[in-house]
């Protein structure tokens, strides 16, 4: 639990951090193009698999970017 408790509750903070905004900037925004973009992109990211975008994450971040080792 020592490495694991602080692991859960720094993906909770952050998760909550990018949600709410995300949340909010749409429901403000409703009938204009901007708030459609963040919507579509926020139920886009619903719907792939983890596993898809799992594979698409490292394509971008390992191969083209070359963040990984």
């Amino acid at each position: 639990m020592t490495i694991s408790g602080p692991l859960i509750i720094a993906s909770t903070v952050i998760s909550v951090i990018v949600a709410v905004p995300l949340g909010i900037i749409p429901a403000a925004r409703h009938r204009k193009a901007d708030g459609g973009a963040l919507s579509g992109i926020s139920q886009l990211g619903i719907a792939i698999p983890s596993f898809l975008g799992g594979m698409f994450s490292l394509i971008v971040f390992a191969v083209n970017l070359r963040l990984c080792p």
